[in-house]
């Protein structure tokens, strides 16, 4: 705790970035000793670094600003964590440029976000992408799922609400382009004391801050770090949730996007995402399935099928085969029976391999 709260304290010091962070770990050691060395005047310098930044270190660490923020940091009941941490999130440790210290507030626990799926999109979404994101992060929340997102107005709001409508233990994590002392924007203020109850409420920005434009990118890159998955709900071709789904693909994640109208600007970043090989969802059912997660399984269990699904089911339960086997054993009509092959996989029925066979995956 000691090193995270040092660190803490060198990421508030003005003008301070990862980069300069690690600059200045390396020439000085740890986050603690940096703070001696600055208050005794005794820094290692490095070329790389202004010399303002210096002056900045040593009238910080001077001037008691490690005591001050440790005692609001008591008093607001925000923890800190490092990468070394055992409580410091394995995936957004994997991601490129992983927060140096993160600062947590609320009652959930980081240790605990084991399934996590992000919920984004615009911010002036329609009421249908606002109603899906709710239903689909409610129904992920319920099956023990974190849905991550930004606090913003639109989708990042509508899942938040769904996720809190769960009624479960660690139902969303908000990330934050400000300090997690403070709603951003102000107006969910309600939203940010109900996630504080719920969940956790994230962010890499020192305590006091206040967002500016640059941090929003930076803050998507964490919520694309936290998830295993980046669900879209609805995106314009020019948004920042491309932000987001860039930082994901990066980092090997699934992209996942609910399908919009053709004619609707609004739907534009979505649907080109779909035609990229994002997954389709119309359901939490179809994110839960594709991860093999519990819940997903209960969820699809109460799926009726017809007749010829349960045929089809049959034959996918002996062994995986192509649409080609699939026909010699049912003598369905062709056309009818990829209808059918495509309908089941988007319900999560039935899942198509790179090889071409379909594979059932009710039971995991």
């Amino acid at each position: 705790m000691m090193e995270a709260l040092y660190r803490a304290w060198l990421r508030s010091v003005r003008g301070m970035t990862n980069l300069r962070m690690d600059i200045l770990m390396e020439k000085n050691g740890p986050a603690r000793e940096v703070h001696a060395r600055a208050k005794s005047g005794d820094l290692m310098r490095s070329g790389a670094l202004p010399n303002a930044l210096y002056e900045e270190l040593r009238r910080s660490a001077s001037s008691g600003a490690l005591e001050r923020l440790w005692e609001k940091l008591e008093k607001l009941g925000i923890r800190v964590c490092c990468p070394e941490d055992g409580d410091y999130p394995a995936l957004l440790k994997e991601m490129y440029d992983p927060p140096r210290v993160l600062f947590a507030r609320g009652r959930g626990d980081l240790a605990k976000l084991s399934r996590a799926v992000a919920v984004v999109g615009s911010r002036n979404c329609s009421d249908y992408a606002r109603r899906m994101a709710g239903r689909i992060s409610k129904n992920l929340a319920e099956a023990n799922v974190t849905v991550v997102s930004g606090m913003a107005f639109g989708v990042d709001a509508a899942a938040h609400e769904g996720a809190l409508q769960s009624g479960t233990d660690m139902a969303t994590v908000a990330v934050l382009a400000s300090g997690v002392d403070r709603p951003s924007p102000a107006e969910h203020a309600g939203l940010y004391a109900r996630i504080l109850e719920r969940g956790l409420v994230l962010s890499e920005q020192p305590v006091g801050h206040a967002a500016r434009a640059g941090d929003f990118p930076v803050r998507n890159r964490i919520i694309a770090g936290l998830s295993h998955g980046v669900f879209v709900a609805e995106a314009r071709k020019k948004s920042g949730t491309w932000h987001t789904i860039n930082f994901a693909l990066d980092a090997g994640r699934e992209v996942f996007a609910l399908p919009g109208r053709a004619e609707d600007p609004c739907c534009e970043g979505s649907l080109a995402m779909l035609k990229e090989g994002a997954a389709l969802v119309t359901s939490a059912m179809d994110i839960l399935a594709h991860f093999g997660w519990d819940g997903g399984h209960k969820a699809r269990q109460a799926v009726a099928l017809s007749d010829e699904e349960q045929r089809v089911v049959s034959c996918l339960k002996q062994r995986d085969m192509t649409a080609d086997e699939l026909f010699e054993q049912l003598r369905l009509p062709m056309n009818r029976l990829l209808s059918l092959l495509t309908n089941m996989a988007l319900r999560g029925i039935i899942e198509r391999k790179s090889c071409m066979e379909y594979h059932y995956i009710m039971e995991g």
